[in-house]
């Protein structure tokens, strides 16, 4: 694989301004570019979907026929095929409340929905179920969920879901060694990767058992820092898999990539990068893999640096003086080379090659909870930040890129 030569070149910030009803929509809390123009986000309470890379953003939430819904998590295979599950109440029994959780499917990019309910079987009535769920999906038939149970953070337990018919049927599992993110790149092979000491697990029997990951990290990295674990990102048999070694006391962190050419069956590392610094312990560093590099995301003194690291050779690192009114970088997810996003601090970000900075169409919510892009009542404007609005930067060639920067306003009409 070669170098990846084209990093983002245009930086726009994508934010829902809702006017006076903001509670109803709340902050992003995930989202996933699926080609360069399709992408959805999701709030705790709605799921939005974009067909030009986030220009205008529509409204896809699924309604549940009870009297409180919330979106737990949200998976989409391809542009059209996906699954949402939602916690739900009705709030006369507690019990009753406790396990009830629906899953939503949709052929059509959310157009219409199917719900099921499936049955649920609490292994700790005590603690009773969080609101927190992780989904995924192999292929259109076979997916898996977890459903997080209500624990102190030293405890990560839930209750794990398979279904092979597209989420119209459900059964549960044996419990998963914990209850955190997870991704299948087949009908068999899947990992987990999180709890209370970051760790990584896989399965290769489609979830029934787990093991735990054992990485041996390389001699430069001191036997004092702990990993962090990431999900592993794959191309056929071949994965890279990020992990960043810490410490309690430690000010940055060392990344390494590891690499896989046997379907993770073995790692072994790829390349080191220069250390970088911790903005949230204990917690992956936004990352991901294209064309045999590592694109980290990082936010310092209130500059956003997305920096690509070549594997198997010197650091190449790309890095831009874009200010950005964020703190933490939480998700990165490109399409292409060339475009993707970037979630920090609850607010999405764009990176393009050539698209310029301009008006963007934002999402208006009625109080009907249906969205509308009709003339809205606020409008999105930008203007430069800082005395001069563009920055230029190097790469490993010479060569320069041109970052656009914008600051978005919302202002009233």
């Amino acid at each position: 694989m070669g170098v990846f030569k084209s990093l983002a070149t245009s930086l726009l910030a994508l934010c829902l301004c809702i006017p006076s009803i903001a509670e109803q929509v709340g902050q992003i809390k995930s989202m996933k570019l699926l080609t360069p123009d399709i992408g959805w986000a999701s709030t705790s309470q709605k799921l939005f979907w974009t067909a030009d890379a986030g220009a205008h953003w529509k409204d896809i939430t699924p309604k549940l026929h009870h009297k409180w819904q919330m979106v737990s998590s949200v998976f989409f295979i391809d542009s059209s095929s996906g699954w949402v599950v939602l916690k739900c109440a009705d709030r006369t029994n507690n019990a009753a409340d406790d396990p009830c959780f629906e899953v939503a499917s949709t052929t059509n990019a959310g157009e219409t929905w199917s719900v099921v309910h499936p049955k649920i079987v609490d292994p700790d009535p005590d603690s009773g179920f969080s609101e927190q769920a992780y989904l995924d999906f192999a292929d259109k038939n076979r997916g898996w969920m977890i459903l997080k149970i209500s624990k102190n953070v030293a405890v990560s337990s839930g209750v794990m879901m398979r279904t092979e018919d597209g989420g119209k049927t459900w059964k549960q599992m044996p419990a998963p060694p914990i209850a955190d993110q997870l991704r299948f790149i087949n009908a068999e092979d899947g990992w987990m990767a999180g709890g209370p000491d970051q760790e990584l697990y896989s399965t290769h029997d489609a979830g029934t058992s787990w093991q735990r990951v054992e990485l041996n990290a390389p001699q430069s990295v001191s036997s004092d820092l702990s990993p962090v674990c990431d999900l592993p990102v794959f191309e056929a048999r071949q994965g890279y898999l990020a992990v960043a070694y810490e410490s309690s006391v430690s000010l940055a962190a060392s990344i390494v990539l590891f690499r896989t050419d046997d379907g993770g069956k073995t790692w072994h590392p790829a390349q080191n990068t220069t250390a970088v610094p911790i903005i949230r312990p204990w917690s992956p560093i936004p990352w991901t893999v294209a064309n045999g590099g590592t694109l980290i995301a990082m936010i310092t003194s209130g500059h956003l640096n997305l920096s690509w690291f070549e594997t198997g050779s010197v650091s190449k690192n790309q890095s831009s003086a874009l200010p950005v009114h964020a703190k933490v970088p939480e998700r990165l997810s490109f399409a292409s080379a060339q475009r993707g996003w970037l979630l920090a601090s609850q607010r999405l970000f764009l990176t393009t090659n050539g698209g310029g900075v301009g008006r963007m169409s934002h999402l208006r919510t009625r109080h009907s909870g249906r969205s509308t892009l009709a003339r809205p009542r606020w409008r999105l404007h930008w203007r430069p930040s800082g005395p001069s609005h563009s920055r230029y930067l190097h790469n490993a060639t010479g060569n320069q890129r041109r970052w656009a920067g914008s600051r978005l306003l919302c202002d009233r009409s």
